[in-house]
């Protein structure tokens, strides 16, 4: 028996419904306080609850924490974990191999092109 689930309205994407058999149910929203989101959570909201964030807020929040983890490496400080969640040289190579075969897959006109690695 499941203890607990979590459910995002798609009508509401900034609101999270988290429901639980021994406690009742929870509603986090985006950019609150008073409820029980990480401090992860927390620092990548930009906007105030009832406004939902998307493809451009999630670009300046991977920009802000490289920016801030490249501030403390500068100043000799160990980076908060919080600021490490940024895509590094792996995901890029990574990306990069998709992108080839994609284009592979283009060219060849094959249904399936197994991705390099």
């Amino acid at each position: 028996m499941r203890k607990s689930f979590l459910e995002r309205c798609q009508e509401k994407p900034d609101t999270l419904m988290a429901a639980r058999v021994d406690k009742p149910n929870q509603i986090l929203h985006t950019a609150s306080k008073s409820c029980s989101l990480s401090g992860i959570s927390l620092l990548n909201t930009r906007l105030p609850s009832g406004h939902p964030e998307g493809f451009i807020e999630a670009f300046a929040d991977i920009y802000r924490n490289f920016a801030l983890t490249l501030k403390c490496r500068i100043e000799g400080v160990k980076p908060k974990v919080e600021y490490l969640d940024f895509p590094g040289v792996n995901e890029g190579v990574s990306g990069m191999a998709f992108i080839e075969t994609v284009i592979e897959n283009h060219k060849s006109g094959e249904k399936w092109t197994p991705l390099k690695k």
